[in-house]
């Protein structure tokens, strides 16, 4: 016997009552009571106060006595507050007992109110550029707990973990890399992650303002980085910059997923399609089955 179960037998038998009693049927509630009333509540006496007219209390002891014949499971005992309300109180044991039994089952909990609607979670998505902490497991906890809660609610749930690879701080590592002078093997000892984070990320954009030249090493990077949403400047060096940002098959296919899962949530349907199509046909080119992608007849817009 779960809480629900309980108050919806509760509302039944009090709607029992009332036929039973030739009383009109009004539009009562039953619900969880506030803290020192109980467990759960009912205003019937009120409803029904000026139709009969009496006072809530005398309707409301009524209906005590009517359940006093007949409990309903789970409940240990019914009570007339002096205000009116009838107070119901739960056999907690029991209940506990039924609530262990029954979620072993797969079943437990299940409940329609998505009706299969497509709802899309996205969540932890972590910075690539700095290392893991306890914050990030902390919000794939509470990511997969509203995604099963969702499930169980009957939403058709699509869970994305974007792999934030494609942030232009991305950009500032390649430099760091490629022209600062950082190793891409990380002194021994040190992590690859916080090695990125921590001295490559950090020291690289300190020296954007010491040196002139790495700063507009910077700037090319970054349109070029750019440069890849659109059809006039992607060309080889885009081709090469995804390759050099990590698998690019997976760069590629992370983008085109997460374009394709938030399709038209967002009151953007027709640039998130064009970018889904957009990193499909790279995700083609990088795979190995045709060669640079030709945008020669194709205009994309700029995103």
């Amino acid at each position: 016997m779960e809480f629900l179960e309980i108050l919806n037998q509760v509302e039944q038998r009090i709607s029992d009552i009332i036929s039973s009693k030739g009383y009109e049927m009004v539009n009562f509630v039953v619900e969880p009571s506030k803290k020192g009333f109980g467990d759960i509540t009912c205003n019937i006496g009120f409803l029904l106060a000026k139709k009969l007219n009496k006072k809530p209390q005398e309707i409301s002891e009524e209906f005590v006595n009517e359940f006093k014949s007949n409990l309903v499971d789970g409940i240990q005992k019914v009570e007339s507050h002096p205000s009116g309300y009838l107070n119901f109180f739960i056999n907690i044991k029991s209940l506990a007992e039924s609530v262990l039994l029954n979620s072993q089952k797969d079943s437990y909990g299940d409940i329609n109110i998505g009706n299969n609607t497509t709802i899309v979670v996205e969540h932890t998505s972590v910075n690539p550029n700095k290392a893991l902490h306890i914050g990030h497991l902390r919000n794939v906890v509470i990511g997969d707990s509203i995604s099963r809660i969702l499930e169980k609610a009957n939403y058709n749930v699509k869970v994305l973990n974007y792999v934030d690879d494609s942030g232009l701080q991305v950009a500032d590592i390649i430099v760091g890399f490629k022209f600062a002078g950082y190793s891409e093997t990380p002194p021994s000892g040190e992590k690859f992650a916080h090695y990125c984070g921590d001295t490559v990320y950090v020291k690289t954009t300190q020296k954007y303002e010491e040196d002139k030249g790495i700063a507009d090493l910077k700037n090319y990077v970054t349109s070029t980085y750019r440069g890849h949403y659109t059809s006039e400047q992607n060309n080889t060096q885009t081709l090469d910059l995804i390759q050099s940002v990590g698998d690019a098959e997976s760069f590629c296919r992370s983008n085109a997923l997460k374009y394709l899962a938030r399709y038209d949530k967002k009151g953007s349907a027709k640039q998130d399609i064009l970018k889904a199509m957009h990193y499909c046909l790279l995700l083609y080119y990088f795979s190995g089955n045709t060669k640079e992608p030709d945008y020669t007849n194709t205009r994309y817009e700029t995103f």
